[in-house]
């Protein structure tokens, strides 16, 4: 990892963190406007991985395989037991606007009632110029110590679910855009088997 990713998500820990903290505090002094904001379902389900399963077809042995483990893992069944909170929803590029070494977070209309952990798969994964998702190795470890500054370091819980949700989040991309939309782009498939290995190598956890 770079000098300037080191500081680039360490930057997003730290700027997140505080973030999810003025929302905790905005609910605290307002718990009335909880109501207000829908909840968000978006996590990982069963049916969602089943049907990537049968999107998948033929082939595809490492994503298959990877698949099961997040099922068998009880990775769904673990997200949805973590406490609810307010997030931001849509952390990603055109949200964040850099203002020299900091960034203003906009499109707060996105804001819902879910889990923390949710706010982290796009800063993770999809910051990166061509839009393809994108793994950078230790960055969740530079991440969490942003976070860590702002007394919001990642629980037990979430540090054991955040590396199953980010392959989560890479497969569905994967099956979206490259088998429903039918991009067939050859190189896509290595590129996800490619993040799913770094993710799994990676020292975190």
């Amino acid at each position: 990892m770079s000098d300037k990713d080191r500081k680039r998500f360490k930057l997003i820990g730290q700027n997140t963190g505080r973030l999810h903290k003025n929302l905790e505090d905005f609910l605290e002094s307002n718990p009335h406007e909880k109501s207000n904001f829908k909840t968000s379902s978006r996590h990982i389900s069963e049916s969602n991985l089943l049907s990537f399963l049968i999107d998948l077809g033929e082939g595809h042995k490492r994503v298959k395989e990877e698949i099961w483990e997040i099922l068998n893992e009880r990775v769904s069944e673990k997200i949805h037991s973590l406490p609810e909170v307010l997030i931001h929803g849509d952390l990603n590029l055109s949200n964040l606007i850099w203002k020299g070494k900091n960034y203003k977070i906009i499109d707060k209309e996105t804001m819902v009632i879910s889990r923390r952990i949710l706010d982290f798969n796009i800063p993770l994964l999809y910051l990166g110029p061509e839009g393809i998702p994108h793994y950078t190795s230790g960055s969740i470890i530079e991440l969490e110590r942003g976070l860590e500054e702002t007394d919001r370091g990642f629980s037990s819980e979430e540090a054991e679910l955040i590396k199953p949700l980010l392959k989560y989040s890479l497969i569905k991309n994967y099956v979206v855009r490259n088998i429903r939309r039918k991009l067939n782009q050859l190189s896509r498939l290595k590129i996800l088997e490619h993040n799913l290995e770094k993710i799994e190598r990676d020292k975190y956890g």
